[in-house]
């Protein structure tokens, strides 16, 4: 992670232009529109929790 990050700061900062900090953030970006259309009928994230939620609590109780 703290490459990925190092990355954007040299990307934004502008003074070390390497081939990574380029090609980093840009993978990124399309593994995550990736991951997201993947995910498209999956619950939302809110359901998801109720649903987490609803069920810890019935598991706790039994």
């Amino acid at each position: 992670m703290a490459i990925v990050g190092f990355s954007f700061i040299d990307l934004f900062n502008g003074e070390s232009l390497k081939l990574w900090s380029l090609i980093i953030p840009i993978v990124l970006i399309i593994v995550g529109i990736f991951l997201m259309k993947k995910a498209r009928n999956s619950a939302p994230i809110g359901e998801a929790y109720k649903a987490g939620m609803i069920y810890r609590g019935f598991r706790g109780k039994i």
